[in-house]
Order: structure tokens, then C-alpha cells, then sequence
């Protein structure tokens, strides 16, 4: 898209000057159109070659800026019905074309063009080229130049006027050196963005290494087993304190498969749970015990984007210990509970003679107290004589009581 700029040299130097435009597009007629305007030029407008050739008969244009590519009559066929025409031969006539090809500067030539342009066109480079062939229009000799040049391999006969030729031929070079500095500052874009774009694939890779360390880290740091598998049984990531146990390291041990150090029984044990997971898509916890050694095992579905499971990660526990004090306690509570169970207590109100302090049981039957006691606990009693009976009952073997002390 071209926007429109003021040129008010233009203006000045053509105050009445007249250009017609043959273009089918109307949006991007508008846009010549508003640039031509601002310059100071008159502009008419033809939506095909037909219809341009005709306004040009009708009225004359000081300079003609028609597209290439339009229906009816394209650019070429206008350009070369304007140079026949004996009335419109000296107007300038500029070729606005979206065509690279060599062989469409041929055909330019050959209808007797002035000045081609490609777009998409710089619009001071265009309102430059209109100044310059108002000011110094081709003069007509009457003899064109016969030029023949070798072209895509075939020998090409060119009949125009000199200063023709030169115009076109510069023209060409000209577009050659924007379309080179376009090229190059293209290049120069996408080596600046490339470099962008390799120091952020260099940050980004940094992170994610960084980030990896970490987890790997994280990974290898607990004691417990932990990792990855397909569904083939294939793993696909270990941690090091797991292979440890196997004499293995976790880059020797990634891409074999459960059975390589497993025994049979336990591998066919684990490739059932994964299909189990694989299947439901559901994680799976289950206990089992090898070589005298308890582990927990827990499955959780690894699922990729779109939902699918992808793989199995693995987290297993050694619970020995944990067995080992649950089964020592489970012990101790039995042997407690056996002991309560023995043992004999008394609770309640227990009736007692307030003369001779025998205890009646559940039946009626009246006991002495150190035999209810024996009977109803683990007590054993031991017969004594307190200090007063002692005294009251044999008076020659009591003892004196100790001086009070000062």
C-alpha cells in the first residue's frame, strides 16, 4: 500500500499538467489518484486499457501511468496503441507492473514504454520519474533503433526509440539497485532477528538445562525408587539410588526393559500393574515383598496432550522398617492385652464386718480379708506383728521408743 505525500515542487512546475491512470483496481487507483492530487496534478481515471485509450483520444494527457495486468486491453497493447497513435506518440507513458520476469522487459520495449516501475513502488521514486519525463519528453525521430539481445536463449529484436530504450533499460537498472538494497536490508533484518532469536533459543535452552539440573537433582536425591516406563516395559528414566542397588548406573539402566534385571516372576508382576494403568488411565497402589524387604508401590498414568496415556511413573517405597515396628507393636499390644487380661482387680463397694472385719462376696459367704484378697488379686500376703501388737501381745520384746530429738 502506498500512502499518499505532498511533492510541492510539483505543483509548481506543473500547475496544469494532466495525468491519465489505467488501473482496474479502484482502491489502489484511489491511492495514485490522492498522490497525484496532493503533487498538483489533474488526474482522470480508466478501469482498463480499452477505456483509457479512448480518454486519451478524446483528450489528450500530458503523461500516462497505466497498471500492466487489466481485462479487456492489458498495459502492453495500451502502451503500444498510444505510441501508434500519431496524436498520442509523444506522451510519456509509465508502466506500473507487479511482473519480474526479463521477458516482461522485453515486451515493455517492444510496445515502446518510457519507464516501467515494480510494485509494490516507492511513491517519491514515482512522482521523480513523472517530473523528469514531463520535463524532458522522448522527441521522436521517426527511425527507430533496431537492438537485438539474447534472452532466456533466444535472440530478441527490439524496434524503439533511443532515448526509449535508455529510459527502460534504466528503469531496469534502478529497480535492480532498490530491489538489491531491499534485498540487503532484508538480509540485514533477518541476520539481526536471527541473532535475537539464537541468544533467546540460547537463554531459553540455559533455563530449561538449569531447570532440568534441578529436577534431576530433586529426582536423584531421594532414597526411595522412582521413574518412568512405556508401556513395553521399556524405561524410560531411573533414579541413581535406584540402579545403585543393581550395581547399574541410570544411563546404563534407561532404555532396557523390567525383565533385563528383574526376576521373571516380579517383572511379569509389574507389566500387569502398567497395563492395568495404561488401561483405566487410573493410578494403582499395591504392596509386595522381595528378598525380605517390603516396598509400597504407587502407578500414576503420564498423559500427553491430548489426554492419551504416554507412559507410567513409578514411586516405591521401602516400608521394611516401617513393617518391622508395626509388627513389633502389633506384638507389644498383644502382650499387653494379655496381661490386662490377667490381671485381677477390685472395684466397688465391698461389705465389711465392723467388728471382725470379714468381707462378704457375691454369695453371701463371709471371708477373712487376707483371703478375699488372695482370691480376688495376685497379692501374697505375709504375716507380721505391728510395734503396738507387739507391745500388747508380747510387752518384753518391744522396743523402747527413740528419744525425742532436741
Amino acid at each position: 500500500m502506498h500512502t499518499p505525500s505532498s511533492n510541492p515542487q510539483s505543483a509548481i512546475r506543473n500547475p496544469q499538467s494532466e495525468v491519465l491512470l489505467a488501473e482496474d483496481s479502484r482502491t489502489q487507483a484511489e491511492l495514485l489518484k490522492s498522490l497525484l492530487e496532493e503533487s498538483g496534478y489533474l488526474v482522470r481515471h480508466a478501469l482498463n486499457g480499452r477505456l483509457a485509450l479512448a480518454a486519451a483520444r478524446e483528450k489528450k494527457p500530458a503523461l500516462i501511468v497505466s497498471d500492466v495486468l487489466m481485462p479487456e486491453m492489458d498495459g502492453f497493447d495500451f502502451c503500444r496503441a498510444v505510441k501508434n497513435d500519431p496524436a498520442l506518440r509523444d506522451v510519456p507513458v509509465i508502466l506500473l507492473t507487479s511482473l519480474s520476469d526479463p521477458q516482461d522487459i522485453v515486451r515493455g520495449l517492444t510496445a515502446q514504454a518510457d519507464y516501467y516501475l515494480t510494485k509494490p513502488y516507492d511513491p517519491a521514486h514515482l512522482l521523480g520519474r513523472i517530473e523528469l519525463l514531463l520535463a524532458h519528453p522522448v522527441k521522436w525521430t521517426g527511425e527507430p533503433q533496431r537492438l537485438e539481445v539474447a534472452l532466456g536463449g533466444q535472440n530478441v529484436v527490439i524496434q524503439s526509440e533511443p532515448q526509449q530504450i535508455l529510459n527502460l533499460l534504466m528503469a531496469t537498472y534502478e529497480q535492480a539497485v532498490q530491489q538489491n538494497r531491499a534485498l540487503l536490508k532484508t538480509q540485514l533484518e533477518l541476520h539481526e532477528l536471527n541473532e535475537e532469536l539464537e541468544q533467546r533459543v540460547a537463554e531459553r535452552t540455559a533455563a530449561v538445562r538449569e531447570k532440568e539440573e534441578r529436577l534431576r537433582a530433586i529426582f536423584n536425591a531421594t532414597t526411595d525408587t522412582v521413574g518412568l516406563f512405556a508401556r513395553d516395559g521399556t524405561i524410560l528414566n531411573i533414579n541413581e539410588n535406584t540402579v545403585e542397588r543393581f550395581g547399574r548406573s541410570a544411563a546404563e539402566t534407561i532404555g532396557s526393559k523390567l525383565h533385563d534385571f528383574l526376576p521373571p516372576e516380579v517383572a511379569a508382576s509389574r507389566m500387569e500393574k502398567l497395563e492395568q494403568v495404561f488401561r483405566s488411565g487410573l493410578p494403582v497402589r499395591f504392596e509386595d515383598e522381595r528378598d525380605g524387604m517390603f516396598f509400597e508401590n504407587h502407578l500414576y498414568p503420564v498423559r500427553a496432550a491430548d489426554g492419551t496415556v504416554t507412559g507410567v511413573a513409578l514411586y516405591a517405597k521401602d516400608i521394611t522398617e516401617r513393617k518391622r515396628v508395626g509388627a513389633e507393636r502389633e506384638r507389644l499390644i498383644a502382650e499387653l492385652q494379655k496381661a490386662l487380661a490377667e490381671v485381677k482387680a477390685l472395684s466397688g463397694l465391698l461389705p465389711i464386718c465392723a467388728n471382725c472385719k470379714k468381707i462378704r462376696d457375691g454369695k453371701n459367704y463371709w471371708h477373712r480379708v487376707e483371703s478375699y484378697i488372695a482370691a480376688h488379686t495376685d497379692a501374697t500376703f505375709t504375716h507380721s506383728l505391728c510395734p503396738d501388737c507387739i507391745k500388747k501381745l508380747y510387752p518384753d520384746y518391744a522396743e523402747d521408743p527413740a528419744p525425742p530429738t532436741p
